[in-house]
């Protein structure tokens, strides 16, 4: 076993399993769906040579005399756990396979003695399983998500052509392997790798230059967002609500911001932003997103390291303030402008680990809200490019974690077929019914918003309070219009008078 410092990321996280040791806040559960002809063997071995082939899952950690430190373990215990349903209902089994994702999301990952991730395989019938995987964020990020299935999908065909004729598993094993030009990358640099140049990366210089940037960029905004008295809700507790942005609404989304100029997500960030104006009745405010991270710092690293550092399991994973600034009545085409100008500011200062930012400006901090900023947009194109296990093929997956201590977030995954979407929000905060009153707000804004361009945003938010009640009163109807339909097929019996 060899110790390591923890990455800036790493100890971000550690810190706060100090504070709460027993917390799931950054349980990170993935389930993938895959059909067809499957060998659970093959996956378990692939499963366990993923695991042997990243120094980041053979992690734990603890505190030593020169700080966090990352202990890498030689191997590890872990392994791919098989259960086989018994119930034969689809309904039955759906059930099963949330009882199981929800165990994970609420068991305890033990970061001083690991594992830091675990794995079952879920049988509905020799023909679907379910793949699901749990692990700490303090070892793995989105990217690292990509690389994991990859190496699963390569692994798996590895392992499933060995258990073919000798002549059959030569030749797949060749071409698996062939085919596997990242995998020796990885094995030249693994995260601890990264998490002992750090400190080189990150000069400081830099950093102080960094700094100077964010206390002028942020300097009087509010670092709360205030929500509306009589907001609270009687509930406790986190709800979901996934909902998906159709393909030709995608494709809209997507040409209205290569014509502007504009990537995707700063449109979205836009829209959102006047979204979250008209549910919060607020200005100038702060929101928040997550970065990669793995973009180092310009003539920091050679060529050789950053090629690695991309092909890394690990937590890169680092979170940016975005200012919203809607004061002045602007049009919505002005604030598009505002957030181009905003992100090629942003897109130079965003290497500044988070946890150092708020030290330097040291809001006022509660222990139920987030620093800085209590909303997030996150939004990620779909890279996932290893569907296909042997004859069975991944047809869909989704990933589920703990909102925290924010009061709503947004992710939104960018794929082939459309975008999918979901919004984590706090209960105490929202119900289902505003939930689901703003998500039908949002999707119409995306929808509209090409007309609204040349509107100031005091008439852009007359018209989302004008397709709310026009949305509640066609609800109304329906509902009454249904009132009477089963009042017209209600069987009348005679009244007897004595």
């Amino acid at each position: 076993m060899r110790s390591f410092r923890q990455s800036f990321a790493q100890q971000r996280l550690w810190f706060l399993r100090q504070l709460e040791p027993t917390s799931t806040q950054h349980n990170v559960v993935m389930q993938f769906s895959i059909e067809g002809t499957f060998h659970p063997a093959a996956m378990g071995k692939a499963f366990a040579a993923m695991i042997a082939g990243h120094s980041a899952l053979r992690t734990c950690y603890k505190d030593g005399a020169d700080g966090p430190q990352q202990w890498v373990e030689s191997k590890t215990s872990s392994a791919l756990q098989f259960i086989a349903s018994s119930e034969a209902c689809p309904q039955a089994q759906e059930r099963q396979v949330r009882a199981l994702v929800q165990a994970e999301r609420t068991t305890v990952f033990d970061l001083e003695h690991g594992p830091v991730m675990r794995g079952l395989l879920f049988q509905r019938n020799p023909l679907h399983h379910e793949l699901i995987i749990s692990v700490h964020h303090i070892s793995f990020d989105g990217r690292s998500g990509e690389i994991m299935l990859q190496d699963l999908a390569e692994g798996y065909t590895e392992a499933a052509a060995r258990s073919q004729s000798q002549a059959q598993a030569q030749a797949q094993a060749a071409e698996a392997i062939a085919a596997r030009p990242a995998a020796e990358m990885r094995k030249q640099w693994q995260y601890p790798d990264f998490a002992e140049a750090e400190p080189c990366l990150l000069p400081p210089d830099l950093v102080a230059d960094q700094l100077a940037f964010w206390r002028g960029h942020l300097q009087d905004i509010p670092l709360q967002l205030q929500w509306p008295e009589g907001r609270r809700q009687q509930a406790a507790g986190t709800g979901e609500h996934r909902f998906t942005i159709d393909a030709a609404l995608t494709a809209s989304l997507t040409k209205f911001a290569r014509t502007q100029r504009l990537s995707v997500f700063q449109t979205l960030r836009t829209l959102f932003s006047v979204w979250l104006h008209y549910l919060a009745e607020q200005e100038l405010f702060l929101i928040g997103t997550d970065i990669h991270g793995r973009n180092l710092p310009a003539g920091s690293a050679s060529a050789d390291f950053r090629r690695g550092v991309v092909e890394m399991v690990g937590f890169f994973v680092n979170q940016l303030p975005l200012k919203c600034d809607l004061r002045g009545s602007p049009t919505l085409s002005m604030l598009f402008e505002r957030s181009r100008r905003d992100r090629q500011q942003v897109k130079h200062y965003q290497h500044l680990p988070f946890d150092r930012l708020v030290s330097a400006l040291a809001p006022d901090r509660r222990s139920d809200s987030a620093p800085l900023f209590q909303v997030k947009l996150n939004y990620q194109p779909d890279r996932v490019t290893s569907r296909v296990f042997g004859e069975a093929v991944l047809t869909q997956f989704r990933i589920e974690q703990a909102l925290g201590n924010l009061d709503l977030v947004l992710d939104i995954m960018h794929g082939p077929q459309g975008m999918h979407a979901c919004i984590e929000y706090n209960r105490q905060l929202f119900s289902a019914q505003d939930i689901d009153v703003a998500t039908a707000l949002w999707l119409r804004l995306l929808k509209d918003f090409p007309y609204l361009l040349d509107l100031p945003l005091p008439e852009i938010c007359s018209r989302l309070k004008q397709w709310d009640f026009e949305r509640q009163h066609s609800r109304q109807q329906r509902h009454h219009a249904s009132n009477r339909a089963r009042l017209a097929t209600t069987a009348r019996r005679p009244m007897q008078v004595s």
